[in-house]
Formats: C-alpha cells, structure tokens, sequence
C-alpha cells in the first residue's frame, strides 16, 4: 500500500479530530510547522493568573489599616489561646496529680491518728479487762476449795487432782499456790464446791 497525500491527510485528521469535509479532505489542513491550527492558551493563562494576583494584591493594599490590624489581632489572640490550651492541658495532669497526692498524704495521716487513738483505747480496755479478770480470779481462787482426791480429768488424763498439783510442783518448779490455780483452771472439777 503506497501512502498519498490523500491517505496520510485523512490519518492525521483522524488522530487530531479535525473535521472531514464533502471530499472526505480535512477542513484544517495539517501544517507540518503548527503556526496556523496550534491554539496558543498560554496567554490566557497568564492573563488569569495575573488577574488573581493583582486582585489579591488590591485586596490586601486597600484594606484600612485598621481592619487588617484588627483581624491580626483577632489572630494573634487565637494562636495565644490555642497554646495556652495545649500548655494547661500538659500542666493540668501534672497539677491535679499533686493535688490528689496532697489529700491522699492527708488522708493517711488522720488514719494514722485514728488508728493510734482507737489502739490507745483498745489498750487501755485491754488492760482495765486483763486487770480486772485478775482481781476476780484472785477473789475467786480460794485454796481451801481445792480438792485433792477429786478426778482431774483433761484432754484424756485422768488422775487425781492431788497428783496433778505435785506434777506441776516438781516437774515445772512452781509454788502450791500456782500449781493449785492452774488445776482448777484446766479442770474445775477440782473445787470443792464443784464436787458430786
């Protein structure tokens, strides 16, 4: 297939959209240099971009001075406030933290006096307890209620309480008197009054 100019018009019309006459020949024929179809839109560009600018520029030059000095300080309060918002939210945690600690040491320390003060009374309870048990028992120990052949029966032994009493006598060093009491405290059946 040989390329003629008719061929090679109707590709490139084609390939550019260009439109096809009666005699299927494009209307724009194609220009090998592109000085005559080539659509020049840079200065339209240009000139927009220039239109922008100097509107830009109008707007910021003819504003009173007193509006632009408004709205910069309208600005500059926002930044301000902005950063003094970010700096508290970072001391805020900080402060409150302190702050809690404070009561949580306070807290601790009225504990610590209560509990000092009901200690001191529980102790003083304790002791007005412990003495007055001992007043009662030395009321009520009475040696000649003792009963020495009675049956001394604890934790599975069983003999005399007379027996008992000498045991605890030579075996631990103790008095008559103590190893009296605590036959009667480990079995009351060692009091006469107890007896059947």
């Amino acid at each position: 297939m040989a390329f003629t100019r008719r061929s090679t018009t109707s590709v490139i019309s084609r390939l550019t959209g260009a439109k096809l006459n009666a005699n299927n020949k494009a209307a724009n024929r194609y220009d090998p240099k592109g000085e005559k179809n080539k659509v020049n839109c840079t200065p339209l560009i240009l000139k927009s971009l220039i239109l922008i600018v100097v509107v830009v520029v109008s707007y910021v030059l003819f504003i009173p001075y007193h509006v632009r000095a408004l709205h910069l300080y309208a600005v500059n309060n926002q930044l301000v406030q902005i950063s003094e918002s970010i700096g508290l939210k970072g001391a805020y945690p900080a402060a409150r933290h302190d702050e809690l600690e404070k009561k949580i040491e306070l807290e601790k320390q009225k504990l610590a006096k209560e509990k000092d003060t009901i200690d001191a009374s529980n102790n003083q309870n304790n002791i007005d307890a412990s003495s007055n048990a001992e007043i009662k028992e030395e009321k009520e120990f009475d040696k000649s209620s003792f009963c020495d052949d009675c049956e001394f029966n604890h934790l599975g032994l069983r003999v005399t309480c007379g027996k008992r009493k000498e045991y605890f006598m030579s075996h631990y060093g103790d008095s008559e008197d103590v190893a009296i009491k605590a036959v009667m405290t480990l079995d009351p059946n060692c009091k006469k009054s107890q007896r059947r």
